[in-house]
């Protein structure tokens, strides 16, 4: 009888381990920042998800400014002193992710 309640506890662990890994995978959104030229204060952003470039976005705003639109995908550049430590990504899906800035142009 302890075998089978033992048994049966340790299927049920695993179920819901597999359960907690497969639906909390979540996707981890960045913005690096690049450099446009030496002397333009125009900054490039390129948007990452899970380390690799991301282009399926509608726009890039600020965290706590709902309306206002930093750039579009088209042209994923701003100037350098819009920049702030998170941004939001306007997925295609409208589905708004919190990104942090990665500033690649302070080198």
């Amino acid at each position: 009888m302890k075998k089978k309640i033992i048994i049966t506890v340790l299927i049920l662990l695993s179920i819901i381990a597999i359960g907690f890994l497969v639906f909390n995978k979540s996707d981890n959104y960045e913005i690096r920042v690049d450099k446009v030229d030496d002397r333009s204060p125009d900054r490039k952003l390129i948007v990452l998800k899970n380390g690799k470039e991301f282009k399926d976005y509608k726009h890039i705003k600020y965290d706590n400014k709902k309306e206002i639109i930093l750039c579009y995908q088209k042209n994923p550049t701003v100037n350098v002193f819009e920049l702030e430590d998170k941004l939001v990504i306007v997925l295609s899906n409208d589905k708004e992710v919190l990104a942090k800035v990665i500033r690649n142009d302070e080198k």
